[in-house]
């Protein structure tokens, strides 16, 4: 029945049950078939969805197909695995009855009248599906009984009537049969399809009118509801856009800052280690009395840039730094060395002199290297904060656009 509402051959055919597996027919673009094992999905083969539907499986299991006919852009079908079939487990059955907009319970024909085992199926089917939901009766196979067909719906119908059973419709289908004439084709087949799909239409158009009149009904409700919703979401937004204001933008620029001053106290004390032991900047003793306490100044900035690191300065700050120690340090040290030697002083006033003067051109360099590194640090933390500051405005943009069109948006008008 589903191949000819379908109008392809798809589900396995058989005079006995072909059916294991539950499977769900939706429309697609194109035939896509897919597995279902434990919420996993994979796409199989038609061979192989004819093969495994027939078969018993544990486990999760089920099939999803994907075809472009015109009756699956208003309804699903699900194939169930039906009732008391071999092998069958019918709680899967009863759970995707219980969520049916239309229960459609197939019968034979060829018995004329409902069978004691039907009655018990047919009770518990109806009594299973929805309180909204239709059920349809459909006797197939009645190309067996098509000189009585009429008489076997009549008592049908007398049947439901007599045990209270609501049947909202009961059709008739047969499959094509070799010595079906082209009229006899016609008024089964092709008659059947087309009042089923008829019927699927109208009363997709009467569920579609229902819930438009609900939702008319319930319209200022929802309208303020939305509108509560729009306020809470813009909100929400607001205080988000605060937060990545003041905690994380702030939080990244101390953070920032709190590392580059961790930087700097480690490449000071890295300085301060070297200038302890400067070589060029010591007490020269000699022979002779003018030059028994001097100063050395020659190659002063050559042992500071070949023994030492950077102390965290790129290369033109250090080139700075060395040049500073090379022309301002040397001038002060030949000037001070004159100064000395024109003084004659004794031993201990020209040591105590020239201990203070190491320490003044210390006190210069570590100075200079501060006003370099700052200035060089400053302009890195400018360049990140910047960057910070054009993400946040990209954010806030964004964030302020989406308010703006939550605040225009008529929700209630989709």
């Amino acid at each position: 029945m589903i191949n000819a509402l379908l109008q392809k051959e798809i589900c396995p055919e058989g005079r006995t049950p072909t059916t294991q597996i539950c499977t769900i027919f939706k429309y697609g673009h194109k035939l896509t078939i897919n597995k279902i094992v434990n919420e996993k999905t994979e796409k199989v083969s038609l061979y192989q969805y004819q093969s495994d539907v027939q078969k018993e499986h544990k486990g999760q299991l089920q099939y999803e197909i994907f075809y472009p006919c015109k009756l699956l852009r208003q309804i699903d079908i699900i194939d169930t695995i039906g009732l008391n079939a071999p092998n069958g487990n019918d709680s899967l059955t009863w759970d995707k009855l219980s969520t049916a907009d239309i229960v459609c319970y197939l019968l034979p024909s060829k018995y004329g009248t409902l069978q004691d085992d039907n009655l018990s199926d047919l009770k518990n089917a109806i009594e299973q599906k929805p309180a909204n939901a239709k059920f349809w009766l459909i006797l197939s196979k009645v190309d067996d009984v098509y000189e009585s067909l009429q008489d076997i719906v009549q008592q049908v119908q007398e049947n439901c009537k007599q045990e209270n059973y609501k049947c909202d419709k009961i059709f008739t289908y047969c499959v094509k049969q070799d010595d079906m004439t082209e009229d006899e084709w016609k008024n089964h087949y092709v008659k059947m399809h087309d009042d089923f799909c008829k019927e699927i239409t109208e009363y997709t158009k009467s569920r579609i009118n229902y819930y438009h009149k609900r939702f008319f009904k319930a319209q200022p409700y929802i309208i303020e509801e939305l509108e509560k919703w729009k306020k809470q979401v813009i909100n929400k937004l607001s205080e988000e856009l605060n937060y990545i204001k003041n905690t994380c933008l702030e939080g990244k620029k101390e953070t920032l800052k709190a590392k580059h001053n961790e930087i700097k106290n480690k490449n000071f004390k890295n300085l301060e280690s070297c200038l302890k032991n400067f070589p060029n900047i010591r007490l020269a003793s000699s022979g002779l009395f003018r030059k028994k306490y001097t100063l050395s100044h020659q190659n002063l900035g050559y042992s500071f840039a070949t023994k030492y690191q950077k102390f965290g300065l790129n290369s033109n700050n250090f080139k700075n730094l060395k040049d500073f120690i090379n022309n301002d340090c040397k001038t002060k040290l030949h000037e001070e060395i004159d100064t000395i030697n024109k003084k004659k002083m004794k031993d201990y006033q020209a040591k105590e002199y020239a201990e203070n003067l190491r320490n003044d051109i210390i006190d210069n360099i570590i100075k200079e290297w501060k006003k370099l590194y700052n200035n060089q640090t400053k302009s890195i933390i400018n360049e990140k904060k910047e960057k910070y500051d054009v993400d946040y405005n990209n954010t806030e943009h964004k964030i302020n656009d989406l308010i703006n069109k939550i605040k225009g948006e008529k929700l209630w008008h989709n």
